[in-house]
């Protein structure tokens, strides 16, 4: 189904894109390399099927990756796959946990879908380390608990220089699924990515805690993308959000902030569009609901979905695969996440560039125009039930959901009709009988 559609695009795009070039490079002569080739791994298939071998596997060789601002200033290199063995070159530091590991991985400019797992195995390479045709190994990246490990064929070291503490380096932590994995965020200052194509935010929010241990207490913005993956996989919009709200939670109990990229009108996910919709509807309210006048709003979003239909939703704002981003999709993507982690004017929603705070569509009809509800109305796809506006106020818990879902069958939703059962007084009290002790 849609779910298996979405896995063979994303793995199309993953083997297109798992060495990106990294923003500079260093190392050897060119002439030892050949220019950021990677061929897609396929451990069990015939020698004369496999593309023809990259030299980067030379035991002289070194990549490295230089600091990722996008500027003319030269930086020292912050990570590089060191020639095969157990050690660093003068000058590298092992990495030392799989945070680090991880965002080494960025700085070379592989994805995170590469990364394999962790390990205690005195018998491999401490720390991180890089696998690629080794015996007995998985094509990737592993971190070995092991704090002395050992050679092992053609394993290759990862190494760090002024990468670790995560904490002094880093200010912006790119997390989520591949929307933030293929995105090459070298340009922002002291930022690392995460992230892991494929990801739902279940799997985000199951290593959140341990990231921003790793990451803070210096951090100040999360940037996040998922809930597309959760709602393939079949889960409805509202438990989607609430895996999105538990991750909010914890970021914003550390003192950071969260930026949040909306869902995306992929031409080849139409049957997930209202989802999606319903999905950043329960996130812009959230939003709304967290900002405090005068403060910085701890939750930030970029209504990506109504801005690119703002400007056609065009095929050229995604890959072959009509699903991942494109160099013009993201070309948007960081003008948007610029202006919205550089404001200081309190902007919980950007809309195409711009603050748009404004009430979301189908806003409640004006006090002034509800006197009663309406007696005729009835909620559509109800059973047996009388389905009526005292129905929609019957339970404290869930009559604002009924309130904004609710239709009858002419799409009169029930806000609109049972306006006084519906209307924000009516819900605050409500809420207060509801908690009173």
């Amino acid at each position: 189904g849609r779910l298996q559609e979405r896995r063979s695009l994303r793995a199309a795009a993953a083997a297109s894109l798992r060495l990106r070039p990294p923003a500079a490079a260093c190392g050897p002569p060119t002439n030892q390399f050949n220019a950021w080739h990677r061929k897609t791994h396929r451990k069990s298939a015939p020698a004369a099927e496999e593309p023809a071998r990259s030299s980067m596997l030379s035991a002289a060789f070194y990549v490295c990756a230089a600091a990722r601002l996008l500027s003319t200033a030269t930086a020292d290199p912050e990570a590089m796959i060191a020639a095969a063995g157990n050690v660093c070159p003068d000058g590298w530091s092992k990495i030392t946990s799989v945070a680090a590991c991880r965002a080494a991985m960025d700085l070379v400019g592989y994805n995170g879908e590469e990364y394999k797992g962790d390990e205690d195995e005195s018998s491999w390479p401490s720390g991180c380390y890089f696998c690629d045709d080794v015996g007995g190994c998985q094509d990737g990246f592993w971190f070995n608990e092991d704090t002395k490990g050992a050679a092992k064929g053609k394993a290759q070291p990862v190494c760090g220089k002024s990468l670790e503490p995560l904490s002094d380096t880093t200010s912006i932590l790119f997390m989520g699924d591949s929307d933030v994995d293929y995105w090459q965020t070298q340009g922002y200052d002291r930022s690392h990515n995460v992230a892991v194509g494929g990801y739902t935010c279940k799997d985000v929010f199951r290593e959140t805690d341990a990231m921003l241990d790793a990451f803070g207490p210096g951090l100040e913005w999360v940037v996040l993308v998922c809930g597309e993956n959760d709602i393939a996989y079949g889960t409805k919009p509202s438990k989607a959000f609430k895996r999105f709200k538990s991750i909010v939670d914890e970021v914003v109990a550390t003192g950071a902030r969260l930026l949040y990229m909306g869902t995306k009108p992929e031409p080849s996910t139409k049957s997930m569009w209202d989802e999606y919709r319903e999905y950043d509807e329960l996130i812009r309210e959230y939003a709304t609901s967290l900002a405090d006048a005068g403060a910085d709003p701890p939750l930030v979003m970029v209504d990506v979905y109504p801005a690119f239909e703002t400007l056609g939703n065009p095929n050229s704002f995604y890959r072959r695969d009509k699903l991942h981003l494109s160099s013009e999709g993201y070309a948007l993507w960081d003008q948007w996440a610029t202006l919205a982690l550089g404001d200081s004017s309190g902007c919980v929603r950007w809309l195409g560039g711009a603050c748009d705070d404004e009430p979301s569509p189908e806003p409640s009809p004006e006090p002034s125009t509800c006197v009663d509800d309406d007696p005729d109305w009835r909620a559509r796809k109800c059973g047996k039930k009388k389905c009526d506006c005292a129905w929609v106020g019957s339970s404290k818990r869930r009559k604002k959901k009924r309130c904004r879902k609710k239709k009858d069958s002419n799409g009169v939703k029930a806000r609109d009709a049972c306006c006084a059962t519906c209307s924000p007084a009516t819900h605050v009290r409500d809420m207060i009988e509801m908690f009173q002790v």
